[in-house]
């Protein structure tokens, strides 16, 4: 017989994104965090404020500030989990020339170079260059060195890269 679940434990089951950022990323996650501790005061006291004005039930002001500080928390502990398991995603070479995650790559591909950073899932933005190691292109260009011959499967063709360099 299978357990019933609350509301907010369904989400514990599901992969999580991978722990790899940037040290930018990181810096970036410590002052949103440091951002919400500093505004969190002033929501609490509006909910006290809002708390003080009568019927909670229909208290729309109340409702209100109440998800504001709910959501706050919600994201306070979403940010400290993440830095609890964040590895940091040193962008540049590795002993041995394979392409791993950080490594910076130049591929030709039908005729014309590209140059891809290998990110994790949380930062990828393929207009900018930055590639997730998961998806098809970076899968396969994982563990590969310059002058290898590589394919990936987008879209149902075959695409052929050629790794011309990796940093």
């Amino acid at each position: 017989m299978q357990i019933p679940k609350r509301r907010g434990e369904w989400k514990r089951d599901l992969p999580t994104a991978d722990e790899y950022l940037t040290p930018e990323a990181i810096e970036g996650l410590k002052k949103e965090l440091e951002r919400i501790i500093a505004a969190r005061p002033a929501a609490v006291s509006e909910l006290q404020r809002t708390r003080e004005m009568g019927d909670l039930s229909e208290n729309f002001a109340y409702s209100v500030a109440k998800g504001k500080v709910m959501g706050m928390d919600k994201r306070m502990f979403e940010i400290k989990e993440q830095l609890k398991r964040v590895k940091p995603l040193k962008i540049g070479g590795n002993a041995g020339g394979f392409i791993a995650v950080g490594s910076i790559v130049t591929v030709e591909v039908n005729g014309k170079q590209k140059t891809m950073t290998l990110v994790g899932t949380q930062q990828a933005d393929p207009l900018s260059g930055k590639i997730s190691y998961h998806s098809p292109v970076g899968a396969a260009l994982v563990n590969h060195l310059a002058g290898d011959t590589v394919s990936a499967a987008i879209n149902g063709k075959t695409i052929v890269y050629k790794i011309l360099k990796v940093e």
